[in-house]
């Protein structure tokens, strides 16, 4: 049973809290434990090692255990997937997850985005092009759409790392600071210096409309799942909803914040709209009578970003101080995590497809991945 080796290929379970000064009849218990289960229900090789990790750790802190060559201090923490993702040679700007591939990718400051294999935290693709910051990245299918402060955007399939489309000039050339797809891909929205908001044919690049009304900077834009609604916020804290078909503004901005308003979204029913703000808050809306119906919910910085998880129901923010906050989005209830290590603010976050992850790009160059179950709660020591 000294073999540790046979117990990292076990899957997703709990595992027994019970102290044993023995490692070797702790070893035990944890196969036993671990063997009793269906193969769906056990722990991963990676939950494993980073429970052992953990109780090696704790026991020789008490004098009970020496340490062990077989295991080797990880730079992960429990709730995090892997270690920290390195490669930008500057501030990591935007990511996204690519679906259904065990992909993400991500942009930053040096001008360039990186696909990254999620299982082996290594880069897979190198997509060079842009000619200043690349501040935004998203993803319909194999095809990532990304933006720059060069004022143009461009289309790659993300499986050659071949341009598709672009560079497309847009907004006079101001920065671009968002880029987002609609649901079914068609069409692209971008934000810009200019003070706008516009959509695009996402096959041709080709202008659809041009949202005008805010007074500076836009900085976020988002499609309503069905498709027929955007919305924007911009530098001068108002959200606004727009008509994708004739891209006039629906009613008066949405206003309440104090301070720019950098990130926005529907919910997945399209009947609340989320914003983030550089005002330490995030608001909750209902779309139609678009009054408050959530918040703010107060944070301890300035929020930088913010996602919303797939179904729904749980909001990320990253800050500038670094911290990754969690709330429950039918409530504004705070959840508490673990989420913590980025020495920089968060410029942006991202749920996988499928809920269970998160994604947090910083300006300390570094993307971190976090399990977004409670899992995590199993390996906590006291």
């Amino acid at each position: 049973m000294g073999d540790i080796n046979m117990l990292l290929g076990l899957r997703k379970g709990d595992l027994p809290y019970s102290y044993y000064p023995d490692m070797n009849r702790y070893l035990w218990d944890l196969a036993e434990s671990c063997w009793s289960r269906s193969p769906d229900a056990r722990p991963s090789s990676r939950d494993i090692e980073s429970h052992l990790l953990a109780m090696r750790e704790t026991l020789s802190s008490l004098g009970e255990l020496s340490q062990s060559p077989n295991l080797t201090r990880s730079t992960r923490t429990p709730c995090r997937v892997t270690p920290p993702l390195r490669g930008h040679a500057s501030g990591v700007r935007s990511v996204a997850f690519l679906v259904n591939s065990g992909r993400l990718v991500s942009s930053s400051y040096e001008k360039t985005l990186r696909i990254w294999d999620i299982e082996t935290g290594e880069t897979v693709g190198l997509l060079e092009g842009h000619t200043r910051a690349v501040s935004c990245v998203a993803v319909h299918g194999s095809h990532i759409a990304s933006c720059s402060w060069d004022g143009t955007f461009r289309i790659w399939d993300a499986d050659s790392g071949k341009l598709v489309l672009g560079p497309i000039t847009a907004h006079n050339g101001a920065w671009l600071n968002w880029i987002a797809y609609s649901r079914d891909g068609t069409r692209i929205a971008t934000a810009g210096a200019d003070n706008c908001a516009a959509i695009w044919d996402a096959k041709t690049g080709v202008p659809l409309r041009q949202m005008v009304g805010h007074t500076d900077r836009v900085w976020c834009v988002a499609f309503s799942e069905d498709g027929t609604r955007l919305v924007s916020g911009a530098k001068d804290t108002t959200v606004r909803i727009w008509d994708v078909a004739s891209g006039e503004c629906i009613g008066e901005p949405l206003t309440g914040h104090t301070g720019g308003v950098g990130a926005v979204c529907f919910g997945p029913d399209d009947k609340r709209i989320f914003s983030s703000s550089y005002d330490c808050t995030i608001r909750i809306r209902d779309a139609e009578t678009r009054e408050l119906i959530g918040g703010p919910l107060w944070m301890d910085d300035s929020v930088e970003c913010m996602a919303l998880s797939p179904d729904g129901k749980r909001l990320v923010s990253g800050l500038y101080d670094g911290k990754i906050a969690m709330w429950d989005a039918e409530t504004g209830a705070a959840i508490p995590t673990p989420f913590k290590g980025h020495e920089q603010r968060v410029r942006s976050v991202a749920f996988s497809p499928d809920g269970r992850k998160i994604a947090s790009a910083s300006s300390d160059m570094t993307i971190a991945l976090w399990d977004a179950t409670d899992d995590w709660k199993r390996w906590d020591i006291d």
